[in-house]
């Protein structure tokens, strides 16, 4: 039994001090994937933003659609860890924002079209 252990021993521990600084790399590597998951969906607001800029009527819609849609989406994930939590509140109160502003624009494109237009006659 004491050879056993003894052979076991200059097994396991070799081993270990070899995966102990490939846990050091792995660990970071799940922060910068949790990370870039976050940083994709800022990315997909970007575009969104970027493409309502010039937006009017239907297309201004399908945008604040977009935005509504990838809100549902984000305040779906349920496997952010606690550590993340913070990053992906900013998110949501970014896209709040982004789709505050939208719908605001809507707005007034929309009193825009029902005031009606007086043309100033010159005499």
């Amino acid at each position: 039994m004491a050879g056993l252990l003894d052979r076991l021993v200059l097994i396991v521990l070799p081993v270990v001090t070899l995966l102990f600084p490939l846990f050091g790399w792995i660990m970071p590597m799940f922060e910068r994937q949790r990370r870039a998951r976050i940083a994709r969906w800022y990315g997909a607001l970007r575009a969104a933003e970027h493409r309502s800029a010039n937006a009017e009527g239907p297309g201004l819609e399908t945008e604040i659609a977009r935005v509504r849609d990838i809100r549902r989406r984000v305040a779906e994930l349920r496997d952010t860890p606690v550590l993340h939590l913070g990053e992906l509140y900013h998110l949501l109160m970014h896209i709040d924002r982004a789709l505050e502003g939208l719908e605001r624009r809507r707005a007034a494109l929309a009193s825009e079209s029902a005031t009606p237009r007086v043309v100033a006659r010159r005499p």
